[in-house]
Protein backbone atom coordinates (compact mmCIF):
# COMPACT_ATOMS: atom_id res chain seq x y z
CA UNK A 1 0.00 0.00 0.00
CA UNK A 2 2.93 2.26 0.58
CA UNK A 3 4.41 1.46 -2.50
CA UNK A 4 1.31 2.61 -4.16
CA UNK A 5 1.23 5.91 -2.70
CA UNK A 6 4.62 6.39 -3.38
CA UNK A 7 3.74 5.90 -7.11
CA UNK A 8 1.10 7.94 -6.75
CA UNK A 9 2.34 10.83 -5.48
CA UNK A 10 5.85 10.23 -7.90
CA UNK A 11 3.07 10.75 -10.88
CA UNK A 12 1.19 13.64 -9.13
CA UNK A 13 4.07 15.84 -8.38
CA UNK A 14 6.00 14.96 -12.10
CA UNK A 15 2.66 15.71 -13.75
CA UNK A 16 3.15 19.23 -11.80
CA UNK A 17 6.87 19.82 -12.54
CA UNK A 18 6.05 19.16 -16.49
CA UNK A 19 3.04 21.40 -16.16
CA UNK A 20 5.51 24.16 -14.44
CA UNK A 21 7.96 23.51 -16.97
CA UNK A 22 5.38 23.84 -20.24
CA UNK A 23 5.52 27.73 -19.45
CA UNK A 24 9.09 28.60 -20.11
CA UNK A 25 12.45 26.99 -19.66
CA UNK A 26 13.57 26.61 -16.16
CA UNK A 27 16.63 26.17 -14.35
CA UNK A 28 17.74 23.05 -12.16
CA UNK A 29 17.55 25.07 -9.10
CA UNK A 30 14.02 26.61 -9.89
CA UNK A 31 12.88 22.80 -10.56
CA UNK A 32 14.62 21.57 -7.61
CA UNK A 33 12.78 24.53 -4.99
CA UNK A 34 9.20 23.53 -6.65
CA UNK A 35 9.56 20.28 -6.44
CA UNK A 36 10.34 20.55 -2.37
CA UNK A 37 6.96 23.11 -2.81
CA UNK A 38 4.70 20.17 -3.90
CA UNK A 39 6.60 18.34 -1.58
CA UNK A 40 5.07 20.30 1.23
CA UNK A 41 1.39 18.94 1.13
CA UNK A 42 2.51 15.34 1.82
CA UNK A 43 3.17 15.55 5.59
CA UNK A 44 3.95 11.37 5.84
CA UNK A 45 6.98 11.42 3.21
CA UNK A 46 10.20 10.85 4.65
CA UNK A 47 13.22 12.62 3.69
CA UNK A 48 14.48 9.92 1.75
CA UNK A 49 11.59 8.99 -0.27
CA UNK A 50 11.16 12.96 -1.09
CA UNK A 51 15.37 12.66 -2.16
CA UNK A 52 14.18 9.37 -3.93
CA UNK A 53 11.15 10.70 -6.18
CA UNK A 54 12.91 13.81 -6.60
CA UNK A 55 15.86 12.15 -8.45
CA UNK A 56 13.51 10.27 -10.35
CA UNK A 57 11.47 13.00 -11.42
CA UNK A 58 15.24 14.58 -12.03
CA UNK A 59 16.35 12.04 -14.02
CA UNK A 60 13.25 12.14 -16.23
CA UNK A 61 13.49 15.54 -17.00
CA UNK A 62 17.14 15.09 -17.98
CA UNK A 63 16.25 12.15 -20.05
CA UNK A 64 14.20 14.22 -22.01
CA UNK A 65 16.36 17.22 -22.05
CA UNK A 66 13.89 19.50 -20.26
CA UNK A 67 16.78 20.61 -17.56
CA UNK A 68 19.45 22.02 -19.22
CA UNK A 69 21.34 25.07 -17.76
CA UNK A 70 24.06 25.31 -20.29
CA UNK A 71 21.24 25.54 -22.88
CA UNK A 72 18.98 28.03 -20.13
CA UNK A 73 21.80 30.49 -19.84
CA UNK A 74 22.51 31.18 -23.31
CA UNK A 75 18.77 31.42 -24.57
CA UNK A 76 18.34 33.93 -21.39
CA UNK A 77 21.46 36.09 -22.41
CA UNK A 78 19.75 36.10 -26.37
CA UNK A 79 16.51 36.81 -24.88
CA UNK A 80 17.92 40.03 -22.78
CA UNK A 81 20.34 40.93 -26.29
CA UNK A 82 17.54 41.00 -27.95
CA UNK A 83 14.51 42.62 -26.06
CA UNK A 84 13.48 46.19 -26.53
CA UNK A 85 14.17 46.74 -22.73
CA UNK A 86 18.26 46.54 -22.59
CA UNK A 87 19.88 44.79 -19.57
CA UNK A 88 23.38 45.05 -18.78
CA UNK A 89 26.03 41.89 -18.27
CA UNK A 90 26.29 42.52 -14.81
CA UNK A 91 22.59 42.10 -14.14
CA UNK A 92 22.65 39.57 -16.67
CA UNK A 93 25.20 37.52 -14.68
CA UNK A 94 23.10 38.29 -11.44
CA UNK A 95 19.73 37.03 -12.60
CA UNK A 96 21.48 33.60 -13.58
CA UNK A 97 23.42 33.48 -10.33
CA UNK A 98 19.98 33.54 -8.46
CA UNK A 99 18.59 30.91 -10.72
CA UNK A 100 21.14 29.04 -9.62
CA UNK A 101 23.32 28.82 -12.50
CA UNK A 102 27.25 27.64 -11.90
CA UNK A 103 29.85 30.69 -12.89
CA UNK A 104 31.49 28.47 -15.63
CA UNK A 105 28.23 28.35 -17.38
CA UNK A 106 27.63 31.82 -17.27
CA UNK A 107 30.59 32.78 -18.45
CA UNK A 108 30.51 31.00 -21.23
CA UNK A 109 27.14 32.30 -21.73
CA UNK A 110 27.75 35.91 -22.09
CA UNK A 111 30.56 35.25 -24.39
CA UNK A 112 27.88 36.00 -27.01
CA UNK A 113 27.05 39.25 -25.31
CA UNK A 114 30.20 41.55 -27.05
CA UNK A 115 31.36 44.67 -25.99
CA UNK A 116 29.90 46.40 -29.38
CA UNK A 117 26.54 44.72 -28.64
CA UNK A 118 27.14 46.28 -24.79
CA UNK A 119 27.82 49.54 -25.99
CA UNK A 120 24.81 49.36 -28.38
CA UNK A 121 22.32 48.68 -25.89
CA UNK A 122 23.92 51.46 -23.27
CA UNK A 123 23.23 53.75 -26.69
CA UNK A 124 19.81 52.45 -27.20
CA UNK A 125 19.15 52.63 -23.28
CA UNK A 126 20.62 56.01 -23.20
CA UNK A 127 18.80 57.49 -26.10
CA UNK A 128 15.70 56.50 -24.66
CA UNK A 129 15.99 58.07 -21.40
CA UNK A 130 17.63 61.44 -22.72
CA UNK A 131 14.58 62.66 -24.02
CA UNK A 132 12.66 62.47 -20.70
CA UNK A 133 15.25 64.44 -18.93
CA UNK A 134 13.74 67.61 -18.58
CA UNK A 135 16.77 69.36 -17.15
CA UNK A 136 17.80 71.96 -19.36
CA UNK A 137 21.36 72.44 -18.05
CA UNK A 138 23.62 70.12 -19.69
CA UNK A 139 25.55 69.18 -17.21
CA UNK A 140 23.08 68.20 -14.72
CA UNK A 141 21.76 66.58 -17.54
CA UNK A 142 24.46 64.44 -17.99
CA UNK A 143 24.54 63.56 -14.43
CA UNK A 144 21.52 62.47 -14.19
CA UNK A 145 22.16 60.42 -17.38
CA UNK A 146 25.40 58.72 -15.88
CA UNK A 147 23.58 57.72 -13.05
CA UNK A 148 20.68 55.95 -14.54
CA UNK A 149 22.90 53.98 -16.85
CA UNK A 150 24.98 53.03 -13.71
CA UNK A 151 21.91 51.95 -12.01
CA UNK A 152 21.11 50.14 -15.13
CA UNK A 153 24.51 47.90 -14.11
CA UNK A 154 26.32 48.77 -17.30
CA UNK A 155 30.62 49.82 -16.68
CA UNK A 156 31.78 53.04 -16.40
CA UNK A 157 34.23 52.58 -18.88
CA UNK A 158 31.57 52.13 -21.19
CA UNK A 159 28.60 54.64 -20.13
CA UNK A 160 31.13 57.75 -20.59
CA UNK A 161 31.67 58.25 -24.15
CA UNK A 162 28.30 56.69 -24.84
CA UNK A 163 26.83 59.67 -22.71
CA UNK A 164 29.25 61.85 -24.52
CA UNK A 165 28.46 60.92 -27.90
CA UNK A 166 24.13 61.35 -27.11
CA UNK A 167 24.38 64.65 -25.20
CA UNK A 168 26.44 66.53 -28.21
CA UNK A 169 23.70 65.07 -30.87
CA UNK A 170 21.29 66.47 -28.58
Amino acid sequence: MIQKNLEEILIEVKSKVFNFLSHKQRSRKEIDGRIEYYFRRYDNLGSSQKEEIKAEIIESLENNALIDDDDYAISLVNEKINSSKPMSKLKIRQFLMKKGIDRAVIDNALEIYTEDKEVEKIMQDALKKVSSIKETNKLKKKKKLLSYLAQKGYPYSKIYSVVDRVLDVK
